[in-house]
């Protein structure tokens, strides 16, 4: 996971809900899944600049990655989607303004550059040939972030990847 997904998997789990209940942040779409859910189309970031931060005992690698993620709201009726479009919009600005009112944010927390980040407003992707329609709201975000990597002198020789907590649908 990137870190702007880390970021937007933090500011939306949890944090939405319709009717009483939590609206679930997936993976992955499926028509099994009862709606109202939400899922990340992640794109691939891509390295900008790549930079160096030393001194004061730092020996950073610092690379500027750009990443675009749009976050698919999937609904049945338009009093959800309506609800849930403005709770996940207030998310976003709510913790933007914690940013510049200077309290800890998650902004900050996850290395995304300030003023980088933009969640467009919500483009209409319904699916209304179905029965029942199958509403969805999509909104395209970009940021730009540092990843920090200590310098050190040693060789990698092993890799240890995580595969099966990538092929779960939950976060």
């Amino acid at each position: 996971m990137n870190q702007f997904e880390e970021y937007l998997v933090e500011l939306l789990q949890g944090n939405l809900e319709y009717d009483g209940k939590d609206v679930p942040l997936l993976r992955t779409f499926s028509e099994e899944h009862d709606l109202p859910i939400v899922t990340l189309d992640v794109l691939s970031p891509t390295t900008t600049r790549v930079g160096r931060e030393v001194g004061d005992g730092l020996d950073n690698v610092m690379y500027y990655r750009e990443s675009d993620i749009n976050i698919n709201l999937w609904c049945n009726t338009e009093e959800e989607r309506e609800s849930l479009n403005e709770q996940i919009l207030t998310l976003f600005y709510n913790e933007q303004a914690e940013y510049l009112g200077g309290e800890d944010s998650m902004t900050e927390k996850h290395g995304l550059i300030w003023g980088s980040t933009n969640i467009d407003p919500p483009h209409y992707m319904d699916e209304r040939d179905r029965h029942p329609p199958l509403l969805r709201s999509m909104f395209p975000c970009e940021t730009t972030y540092v990843e920090r990597y200590e310098v050190e002198d040693t060789v990698i020789s092993e890799i240890d990847m995580d595969v099966e907590s990538e092929l779960e649908n939950e976060y």
